[in-house]
């Protein structure tokens, strides 16, 4: 967590803020971005557990990202484009192969276009991989069968969120990553009528994603 704290941006360590929790394995954190003025809210706030590896459960993460954190002096840190990638990768080392990493799409404060437009695309179709959050959870590594937990089950899970998984082996990797290339792939075959306008950035971002994964693992997976 240190280590996350030091390098989730470039201009300097964020200060962490941890908790106890019931759960021994668990704790609360916070991620404050103090690049020489004091933050009004903290960057990420969640969960980490480090799982209970003898009893067959794995470490997962389960957090709010703010795309854009206020600083007292009034400036504005904008946490989205490479600033946010960075710091998906500094989270996504957190979580143990076969983890996952939770992250809420819908805040009940200092909700972002980030948050918005995953929540409007996931509405209209658009692959969970494909959307802003999603292209985050791939950054971090985190981006294999994504679910969208859209309704909370038992009412203990928070807000409407993306789960993404580390892969457990290469094996699990190739077999997943076939799974979303197919998937993107089928997004962005034309379609009469076609796609409503609204899906433009969605179908930028899954051509995007696609290519990567075919210079990855090659043009024969995932058909």
């Amino acid at each position: 967590m240190q280590r996350l704290a030091a390098r989730a941006l470039p201009q300097g360590p964020c200060r962490l803020v941890l908790a106890l929790r019931a759960y021994p394995e668990q704790r609360s954190f916070e991620l404050w971005p103090e690049p020489g003025s004091a933050a009004r809210h903290p960057l990420v706030a969640g969960v980490y557990s480090l799982g209970r590896p003898r009893q067959g459960i794995v470490g997962w993460l389960d957090l709010d990202v703010c795309d854009h954190v206020t600083l007292d002096d009034g400036q504005v840190l904008d946490c989205t484009g490479h600033l946010g990638r960075r710091l998906f990768r500094a989270l996504g080392r957190l979580v143990p192969p076969n983890g996952r990493l939770m992250v809420a799409y819908e805040m009940f404060a200092h909700e972002g276009e980030t948050h918005r437009a995953t929540r409007q695309e996931l509405a209209l179709g658009v692959p969970p991989l494909a959307t802003p959050l999603g292209v985050l959870l791939f950054a971090a590594g985190c981006w294999l069968n994504i679910r969208d937990w859209y309704i909370p089950e038992g009412g203990r899970e928070g807000p409407r969120k993306l789960q993404g998984n580390r892969p457990l082996d290469e094996q699990h990797l190739r077999r997943r990553a076939g799974e979303a290339m197919a998937e993107l792939a089928g997004f962005l075959v034309p379609t009469a009528p076609a796609r409503p306008p609204a899906l433009a950035p969605a179908r930028r971002r899954a051509a995007r994603l696609l290519a990567a994964l075919r210079r990855r693992f090659g043009e024969e997976v995932g058909r």
